[in-house]
C-alpha cells in the first residue's frame, strides 16, 4: 500500500513509504543510505522543496534523519502534526506550528538572521513531548507551550514567556533538568512542573507560577519585582544553594508583612538544611520543630500531637495506682474505673494544664503522678502556643 500523500515519491524516493505504528499510518520522510550521492543537505533541501512547491501543512510524518528547516525569504505559516522526529531537529523557519508531535532526540527553534520574518516569528508547540533538550533561541514575540513535555535540560531565549501544561522534570534525572532562562522579563506559568528553573540570565520583572510544582528552586541572581506563587509547591532538596533561595523569599515576604507566605519558604528552608545533614546529624531540635509544627506552618500538627499525649499519658497514669479528688467528688469517682480515671486526669491536662490542684475534680495520689502532670501540663502549653501561633500567622490576627 502506498503513502496516503499525493506525489508520494518525490524526489528520488527520499521519502514513499508507509509505516504503520500503534493503529496508525505515517509517511517516512527520510534519507535512504542506499541511495548514493545524497547527504543530509539533499535530505533538507528535498523537504524545502515540497514546503516551497504549497505543502504548508503536514501531518502524521516519520522523519527518520534530523530535520534542519532553514526557508531563506519564506514566511508562510507551515504547520507539522501528529509526526515523529529522530535525531538532533534545528528549525530555523519559525513561522511554524508543531502539535501532538514526539522527538526522540533534541528540539532547536532558533530565527536565523537570513531570515525575514526573524522580528515577527511566533512559534506555537503544542502537546508534543521531547526526550531530548528544547532550545528555544531570539525569539522576540510572546512565546507561548501548551502541554508539553521536555525530558532534558531545555532553555528558551525570549522576552515574554508564558507556559501552561507543561512538564520540565524528569524522575530519572532530577538533578540535572534545569529550564534556563535567557533574556526574559515577563515569565508566566500555569499547572507546569519543573525541576529547578534558573532565571540568573534575565532580568524579570514579573515572575508568576500557578499552581505549578517546583521539585527543587529557583535560580536568581536577584528577586523580581513582581513574584506570585499562587497554588505552587516546592520540593526542597539538600542544596545550600535551595536553602539560600528560600531564606531571600522568605525575607521578601516578611518585607510585605505577608506573615503566611513567609512562614510558608521558612518551611521550605529550613526543610532544605535539614537534608543536607546525614542521618545522625538530623537528630536535632530542626527535626523536633518539623515533627511537632511543621516549622510554625501547621496549627493542626499540634493538635494532633496533643489528642496523642492524651492517649499515652492516660497509659502512664494508669500504671500509678491511686487518684484523689481535689474537690470532695470520692463518691462520684469511685463509680469510675483506673483507666477511665487515667483517660479523665490526662483530659485535665489537656484542657486546663498546670491548674493548682485544689481546683481539679482528680489529682494524683502519688508524687511520680505528679511528676508526669507537670511534664504533660508544660508539654500542652507548649503544643498549644505552636498552634496558635500558626492560627495567627494563616488568618492574620
Amino acid at each position: 500500500m502506498g503513502c496516503a500523500i499525493p506525489d508520494c515519491t518525490y524526489v528520488n524516493n527520499i521519502w514513499g513509504e508507509t509505516y504503520h505504528h500503534n493503529g496508525r499510518e505515517y509517511c517516512i520522510f527520510h534519507l535512504p543510505e542506499a541511495v548514493e550521492g545524497y547527504s543530509a543537505n539533499k535530505f533538507n533541501e528535498a523537504f524545502t522543496k515540497l514546503i516551497r512547491s504549497g505543502t504548508r501543512n503536514l501531518n502524521e510524518f516519520y522523519f527518520k534523519s534530523a530535520l534542519n528547516l532553514e526557508l531563506l525569504n519564506y514566511t508562510e505559516w507551515i504547520n507539522i502534526e501528529n509526526s515523529k522526529f529522530f535525531g538532533n531537529n534545528h528549525f530555523s523557519h519559525t513561522n511554524i506550528g508543531i502539535i501532538g508531535c514526539e522527538f526522540f532526540d533534541n528540539l532547536t527553534i532558533a530565527p536565523s538572521t537570513n531570515l525575514l520574518n526573524t522580528n515577527t516569528s511566533n512559534p506555537k508547540i503544542s502537546k508534543c513531548v521531547i526526550h531530548g533538550a528544547l532550545k528555544i533561541e531570539n525569539v522576540n514575540t510572546p512565546f507561548e507551550l501548551d502541554i508539553i513535555s521536555a525530558h532534558k535540560g531545555s532553555s528558551i531565549r525570549a522576552t515574554i514567556i508564558k507556559l501552561t501544561n507543561c512538564v520540565f522534570t524528569n524522575n530519572d534525572d532530577d538533578e540535572k533538568h534545569v529550564l534556563e532562562l535567557h533574556n526574559t522579563q515577563y515569565f508566566e506559568a500555569n499547572s507546569t512542573k519543573f525541576n529547578l528553573i534558573d532565571t540568573s540570565n534575565s532580568s524579570i520583572n514579573k515572575f508568576i507560577l500557578k499552581d505549578c510544582t517546583v521539585n527543587n528552586y529557583i535560580e536568581a541572581t536577584e528577586i523580581p519585582k513582581r513574584i506570585e506563587f499562587n497554588d505552587t509547591k516546592f520540593f526542597p532538596k539538600g542544596d545550600k544553594n535551595a536553602e539560600n533561595f528560600f531564606r531571600r523569599m522568605k525575607k521578601h515576604y516578611e518585607d510585605q508583612h505577608n506573615w503566611w507566605e513567609a512562614a510558608r519558604f521558612f518551611k521550605y528552608e529550613k526543610t532544605s538544611e535539614r537534608l543536607q545533614k546525614k542521618w545522625w546529624g538530623k537528630i536535632d531540635l530542626n527535626t523536633l520543630y518539623w515533627l511537632l509544627n511543621d516549622y510554625g506552618y501547621s496549627y493542626w500538627r499540634p493538635v494532633c500531637w496533643m489528642a496523642l499525649l492524651w492517649f499515652v499519658f492516660a497509659l502512664l497514669f494508669y500504671q500509678i495506682e491511686g487518684f484523689k479528688s481535689g474537690l470532695g467528688w470520692e463518691k462520684e469517682l469511685a463509680t469510675y474505673n483506673a483507666y477511665a480515671q487515667s483517660l479523665f486526669f490526662s483530659a485535665e491536662q489537656v484542657v486546663l494544664p498546670l491548674t493548682f490542684p485544689a481546683n481539679l475534680p482528680l489529682v494524683p495520689a502519688t508524687f511520680a503522678g505528679w511528676i508526669l502532670s507537670v511534664v504533660h501540663g508544660f508539654t500542652t502549653i507548649l503544643l498549644g502556643t505552636m498552634s496558635v501561633l500558626s492560627i495567627r500567622k494563616r488568618f492574620k490576627v
